[in-house]
């Protein structure tokens, strides 16, 4: 019996698969970026500087809303000001050093 024919076989990397599978992976993780970014509200009206430099984002930052009427909304979520306290509190002794955002509407007191 002749065992050195079955043993060889014509098996080749396929490159194709390997290139759907990164340009996947790569427009996952372009898109996941992108909306990790924006946990923004839409609404708000932020006032503008004639002059400055727009800030570097920090990845993990926490990003407070301030509302016109005065709501303060930190991830989708509306909080009261001895809450908000709360939160950052939990924020700042888990997580110390985790860059904090505020951003108010211009017509905001």
């Amino acid at each position: 019996m002749n065992f050195a024919n079955r043993a060889k076989s014509d098996q080749q990397f396929q490159l194709a698969p390997m290139v759907d599978v990164m340009f996947l992976l790569l427009c996952f993780f372009v898109s996941s970026q992108l909306f990790a970014q924006w946990e923004t509200e839409i609404d708000l009206t932020l006032p503008t500087a004639a002059t400055g430099d727009v800030p570097q984002r920090m990845p993990g930052e926490v990003i407070i809303n301030v509302h016109a009427d005065g709501r303060i909304v930190l991830q989708q979520r509306e909080l009261t000001v001895e809450g908000l306290g709360q939160v950052l509190q939990r924020v700042s002794k888990l997580f110390p050093g985790r860059p904090v955002v505020i951003r108010g509407d211009e017509g905001a007191d």
